[in-house]
């Protein structure tokens, strides 16, 4: 009831938009869905002030937000009764360029509440230490493609109070193209689940809602409610990064044909064993399989301080990004004139 009638104030408001929609898309279909997502986020939001016992309206951020229709539609209404622009939100207009990512606050207001906000900014989003909104108390992504495998984990390490909604459409994990891990389930389907994953993963309690919009892609993910104290906010960050890094066995596998599998069987007793043995680049631990990073290994043993730059640096060679490490700390060498012979080599010498 409620959704219902914030949908239809929503969009009778906005009509006036389809006639002067610029783009080449369909308006109907483009512009009554950010109306119908809008209408959505704004009970959600509006429950959850409820059940908290809230009174300030939510801040968010949208990541991926296209031409920022629906951050304007849930930031201010500048619509007239006529459909003419009676202003410009700041930093948008029906013509301004796709943005990347935008950001506003104190949204959640209903039809005709005017809300402070701050704009849009637009750059590449890389998932790093450097692109986590502390303030937000949500982050969404709508159709936001690559990104939205890693919205729940910029969502947990924001702040343990920020909380995500995901609206998926194209299939992306944290590398690239999403491929389908079961045979028995949809693409869809598992892409939905996997992201369910992650955020569990990440900590999240997860909820599945399935929204009313004209689009085939209409199933939604919501993480409202952490499954940790916020006391355990420090290893469950260790546990987060340890997934993201990671994959099983057979996700390593699935990405090999079988021709290849059997060879390496045949030559180096299949593939976990290749992996093992390949120690300076991989590392797999209780069947996942990740990029050893070497900023995080101890110091080496004394014992082990022999072998120190007796083989090339694998990343050095050939990582598109080099070694993470300089060639001081570096246990290998980079280049062969930091090349020394190995201990072995070394006591031969002496006995002759």
């Amino acid at each position: 009831m409620k959704y219902s009638k914030a949908y239809q104030e929503l969009k009778e408001k906005y009509k006036g938009m389809v006639k002067v929609w610029p783009e080449v898309t369909d308006p109907e279909k483009f512009v009554y869905e950010d109306v119908a997502i809008a209408a959505y986020l704004l009970i959600l939001w509006e429950e959850e002030r409820a059940e908290r016992g809230l009174t300030a309206k939510q801040s968010f951020v949208d990541l991926g937000c296209g031409n920022g229709l629906l951050v304007h539609i849930l930031s201010i209404v500048v619509l007239e009764e006529s459909g003419v622009f009676r202003g410009q939100v700041r930093g948008w207009t029906p013509a301004t360029p796709l943005a990347r990512f935008c950001v506003a606050r104190n949204a959640g207001a209903f039809v005709g509440e005017c809300l402070v906000f701050t704009g849009f900014l637009e750059g590449a989003v890389t998932p790093n230490d450097n692109t986590l909104f502390p303030e937000a108390d949500w982050l969404i992504g709508n159709h936001s493609d690559e990104l939205t495998p890693w919205i729940p984990v910029i969502a947990a390490r924001s702040s343990y109070h920020c909380r995500f909604f995901v609206l998926p459409c194209c299939f992306f994990d944290f590398i690239g193209k999403y491929q389908r891990r079961q045979s028995t389930k949809t693409q869809y389907r598992g892409y939905l689940d996997f992201l369910t994953e992650v955020g569990s993963a990440c900590g999240f309690r997860v909820e599945e809602d399935c929204l009313r919009i004209p689009s085939t892609k209409r199933v939604c993910l919501i993480g409202k409610s952490r499954t940790y104290p916020a006391a355990a906010e420090a290893s469950m960050d260790e546990q987060r990064t340890r997934y993201i890094r990671s994959l099983s066995l057979a996700e390593v596998a699935s990405e090999l044909d079988r021709e290849t599998l059997q060879r390496l069987k045949r030559e180096c007793g299949g593939l976990q064993t290749l992996l093992r043995n390949s120690h300076q680049v991989f590392q797999v631990v209780n069947g996942q399989v990740r990029i050893r990073d070497w900023r995080e290994e101890k110091l080496w043993e004394e014992k082990e301080l022999e072998a120190r730059k007796t083989r090339i640096c694998w990343f050095f060679t050939h990582h598109p990004d080099g070694c993470v490490l300089p060639s001081d700390c570096c246990p290998f060498a980079h280049g062969p004139g930091e090349l020394r012979p190995a201990p072995a080599t070394r006591k031969k010498r002496q006995l002759l």
